[in-house]
């Protein structure tokens, strides 16, 4: 019976905007650096930077699963599709510290299918589908929440370098990449009819070296209109997997590039990853050291992209990241280990992100709050 009366309350939702508070945390990185452990662990990273990175993600948000609600803290992440949170049968410790457990929730469903997703530390991991009710929030929040969605119960969860803030993520992206072959949960929001628009803006804060406070929103099914100018310019994505789009050309001060490159918008990154080459002279023009490491105060014009015909300016402070301490600066961009870039927190706190899941766009707005 109480199955039948939550199936009904569904049946009445229409669809809606909904926001969602991100919380920033200290990265796994910034905590290494303290620990002085980061030289030794980066002797053990692939060269190629993963879309799917999850080692520098600071800003983290509540979601709950089943009924009653089950809360867990998540990774929202445009840089993948899955959602994956520890299950109750994991028992790897520290990563499984906050775990699922099916048999509490009336609306879980068994899938059966199984997954496992690799990520580019040599960390992965891997369990069985399921299907139960996500809410985007805490319980207490008026929030999106979505019925039947697929959820990874994760049995293993492997990383060679200690727990992570996260207890899952929850990919943003297109369904072409999940690798647990079900819809994505957004996708899902909208064939319910829950969201106004196939759309979902993220806002993310500047606040310095400060953790576990609020960092952003992101607003699902429409614009972000407290924090966020209606003047969006939409370009189109040129690949349906990731938000892959084009970008024309780069520069900092005198030193310019207009090669074209295809572009990833990602959450789930902190800094801007761009070729080596690009990222070697870049690191220069803004005084950087060769390591990365930056003068505090150090002074450097605004790195200016050109996407769709258009200039955005990234703001030189976004790319002076502290680590907080002793530790000093690092400046805000990285080799990728490919020809292509990726754009991470320090492009979001410069602009608004549109994602359009459906017409595949993205739009920038400018910050107005």
């Amino acid at each position: 019976m109480k199955l039948l009366i939550l199936l009904a309350l569904f049946g009445l939702t229409t669809a809606a905007v909904y926001q969602h508070q991100l919380i920033r945390v200290e990265s796994r990185k910034s905590r290494m650096i303290k620990e002085g452990t980061w030289e030794a662990y980066k002797l053990t990273k692939s060269g190629t930077q993963s879309l799917n990175d999850f080692d520098d993600a600071e800003y983290l948000a509540n979601i709950t699963v089943g009924t009653p609600p089950q809360s867990f803290l998540i990774q929202l992440d445009t840089g993948s599709s899955d959602f994956w949170i520890p299950d109750s049968s994991c028992t790897d410790g520290f990563a499984c510290r906050h775990a699922f457990d099916a048999n509490e929730s009336s609306t879980y469903v068994q899938n059966g299918k199984s997954w496992i997703i690799r990520y580019g530390d040599g960390s992965y991991s891997e369990g069985i589908v399921g299907e139960d009710t996500v809410r985007f929030g805490s319980p207490d929040d008026e929030a999106l929440v979505v019925p039947n969605s697929a959820i990874g119960q994760a049995t293993k969860v492997y990383s060679g370098i200690g727990p992570d803030a996260a207890d899952g993520i929850l990919g943003l992206a297109f369904p072409s990449i999940d690798e647990e072959k079900s819809d994505p949960i957004l996708f899902n929001a909208f064939k319910q009819g829950l969201l106004d628009k196939p759309i979902f803006t993220v806002y993310l804060q500047e606040r310095g070296p400060k953790k576990n406070v609020p960092g952003g929103f992101i607003t699902y099914g429409g614009l972000d209109t407290e924090h966020c100018s209606p003047d969006v310019d939409y370009v189109d994505l040129t690949s349906a997997t990731y938000y892959q789009f084009k970008m024309d050309s780069v520069s900092l001060g005198t030193t310019k590039f207009s090669d074209g490159w295809q572009v990833i918008s990602d959450t789930g990154t902190t800094m801007i990853y761009a070729p080596e080459e690009i990222s070697r002279q870049l690191t220069i023009a803004a005084g950087a050291k060769a390591d990365g490491s930056i003068d505090c105060n150090a002074s450097f014009d605004d790195l200016k992209l050109t996407i769709g015909g258009k200039e955005y300016s990234v703001p030189a402070k976004q790319l002076i990241l502290d680590e907080g301490g002793d530790n000093g600066c690092q400046f805000g961009i990285r080799p990728s280990g490919d020809s292509d870039w990726i754009l991470g927190d320090a492009w979001m706190r410069s602009y608004c992100n549109v994602f359009g899941f459906k017409d595949q766009n993205i739009g920038f707005a400018k910050i107005i709050a």
